[in-house]
């Protein structure tokens, strides 16, 4: 009953942007309890697996292995307040790693404080800007495709600075202004919208050429 509730109050009128922007304020209260032993289990089998690859990459960066155990645990959990995917694998990159030493490297010399606080700017940025563009791609693939099955792919309330990145990488232009909708009423209304006057045109076209 309470789950229900909780729902009940993320789709109301009232629903704020503390609900849009921190996700985890919609799915903590419906949250099991059942759930906690697996969670529990998985989160360690990938703290196991993470802590090798941190230590590893923190030396490919050319930072201190301290900073790595510091920082993951804190990405983890943003992402978990913050994060919309429950199936996303967040963690450490080698090729992230390599680009942050190669950037860092040629404006301060490895070792030094100017270092390590120019490698903690360029992941703040990074975490900020950053938008995948093989994700951008597959997002462009995955629109094509959908067409092909006369399925139409429809946004509703994108963030203004992913909307920005998607309209350079030129994922906005592909899938058209049309299909993004500044709430979920919107698009619904849109798409019945069409549904009303595809077939109303249809049958007014093969009205007019029955007349000719």
């Amino acid at each position: 009953m309470a789950s229900v509730e909780a729902g009940n109050l993320a789709t109301g009128p009232k629903r704020n942007l503390l609900q849009r922007f921190v996700p985890i304020t919609v799915w903590a209260p419906a949250y099991q309890r059942g759930w906690l032993g697996t969670d529990l289990i998985a989160g360690l089998a990938v703290w196991a697996m993470t802590v090798p690859q941190v230590l590893a990459y923190a030396g490919v960066a050319g930072v201190p292995a301290v900073y790595a155990l510091r920082t993951v645990p804190l990405a983890m959990i943003a992402y978990a307040v913050f994060g919309t995917s429950r199936t996303l694998s967040v963690g450490p990159d080698s090729a992230l790693a390599m680009l942050s030493a190669a950037t860092v490297g040629g404006l301060a010399a490895q070792g030094t404080e100017e270092y390590l606080a120019l490698t903690a700017v360029l992941a703040l940025m990074a975490g900020v800007l950053f938008l995948d563009t093989t994700g951008t791609d597959q997002l462009i693939k995955l629109h094509g495709d959908l067409q092909r099955d006369g399925i139409e792919l429809t946004f509703a309330e994108v963030r203004d600075p992913v909307r920005d990145m998607m309209r350079r990488a030129g994922a906005d232009g592909v899938i058209g202004e049309e299909n993004f909708h500044g709430s979920v009423d919107e698009g619904v209304l849109a798409f019945l919208k069409r549904e009303k006057d595809g077939p109303y045109n249809l049958r007014s076209q093969g009205t007019d050429h029955n007349e000719e």
